[in-house]
């Protein structure tokens, strides 16, 4: 029941923050949702849907992760937050939305993913005190940086072979800063979340994470897209999944790497799973 409650409380403060904000504007054909005057209940489903996955996915890795429950929480919390935050951005660049209003909105949906974070972490978290990881700044710099690039050769990828939708074309400059923003910010998650990861291997470190912790969110925000903008469902796929298997990937490489690098059989701090 507390679960249910937080996820429920969120929701409400996300849509009256959504609510209290200024009214959106998209240089694209309004979803079907908004044609048959379902907006409001689809974006309802869809929150309730996105926190409640969020608060399933926090009940299966922060037994691993280190610290206090507040301090869990928090560093789930503002993991999606960010995420979200940076890729409401997007739709300026490619749906003509003002950035004030995507500003506002991503800032809504951050508080509320935090919010969600910490109080998760409050009322179903355990402490796990003094369970450092140990990694090295120069090792987390490492997968960051492998990660990020991993990212942005995938959306670029994406950009020119496969025609996601995106202005890289008419806005080279931005579409390069929000993709390399983005994927830094992926990297920066995979060490706030790293400890809380399971799988033995790189391989399977690299699906736990993409897939399951990344990719699960990943395409609840995008589908948020589908309630606002008449978009293909291929298009979907591609965003999601070209994402999804570019960031799986970049935990893999980085952490073989890592791993060969300190000579070690296992990986440090690899949670079991």
């Amino acid at each position: 029941m507390k679960i249910a409650g937080i996820v429920l409380g969120c929701t409400a403060v996300d849509l009256i923050g959504h609510r209290l904000g200024p009214a959106f504007h998209y240089n694209a054909p309004p979803s079907v949702f908004i044609e048959k005057g379902l907006f409001i209940p689809a974006v309802v489903v869809l929150f309730i849907v996105t926190y409640g996955a969020a608060a399933a996915v926090f009940a299966a890795i922060q037994k691993e992760l280190p610290g206090a429950r507040l301090s869990k929480g928090f560093r789930y919390g503002i993991s999606f937050g960010v995420l979200w935050f940076i890729g409401m951005i997007e739709m300026t660049l490619i749906a003509g939305s003002s950035l004030s209003y995507e500003l506002y909105s991503g800032s809504v949906d951050g508080i509320s993913f935090l919010l969600l974070g910490v109080l998760l972490g409050v009322y179903s978290g355990a402490d796990s005190i003094g369970k450092a990881d140990g990694r090295k700044f120069a090792a987390a710099l490492v997968s960051v940086t492998v990660i990020s690039l991993l990212f942005l050769i995938g959306r670029y990828f994406a950009y020119a072979v496969l025609h996601l939708e995106s202005a890289y074309i008419n806005e080279p400059l931005a579409t390069f800063i929000w993709t390399l923003c983005l994927g830094v910010w992926v990297g920066v998650m995979y060490q706030l979340l790293r400890q809380g990861i399971g799988g033995n291997s790189a391989f399977a470190r690299g699906l736990w994470f993409g897939v399951l912790v990344f990719g699960s969110d990943w395409l609840l925000y995008t589908l948020f897209r589908a309630v606002f903008v008449k978009i293909a469902l291929i298009q979907i796929v591609l965003r999601v999944g070209v994402d999804v298997i570019f960031v799986s990937a970049g935990v893999a490489v980085s952490e073989r790497l890592l791993s060969r690098a300190a000579g070690e059989s296992s990986l440090p701090g690899t949670a079991k799973g």
